[in-house]
């Protein structure tokens, strides 16, 4: 069963996004940015594995803690690429893309570099 984070509860109604959601904003945005070749799933694993966060799809973990969302993904990087500046893109990027389309407010957004690719 997936945890749901609710984004509002007021005399209008709930509002409720599924972290399967965020997981795949996160994947999606992280995959517009310049230098990103793709996600790496078994570095993913293996840090959430020794942190004991949950695993979820896509090599994204996520937690809301303290009202924030909490985010890491494991990517791997183009071998042209300055690593530094593709890693805070990809921050910058997922920052922008879940705050918009959830309303949520992002807390750290870690960035794993997983691999280099060709």
């Amino acid at each position: 069963m997936s945890k749901i984070t609710v984004v509002s509860d007021d005399m209008n109604g709930t509002t409720k996004i599924a972290d399967e959601v965020i997981t795949n904003i996160t994947s999606s945005a992280v995959l517009e940015v310049d230098g990103v070749a793709g996600i790496s799933r078994q570095f993913a694993n293996d840090i959430t594995g020794k942190f004991g966060r949950k695993k979820l799809q896509k090599g994204v973990t996520l937690e809301v803690k303290d009202g924030l969302v909490q985010i890491s993904v494991a990517i791997v990087v183009r071998r042209d690429a300055k690593i530094p500046a593709v890693a805070q893109a990809a921050q910058a990027k997922i920052k922008t893309a879940v705050e918009t389309m959830t309303g949520l407010t992002t807390g750290f957004i870690k960035i794993h570099i997983g691999g280099l690719a060709a």
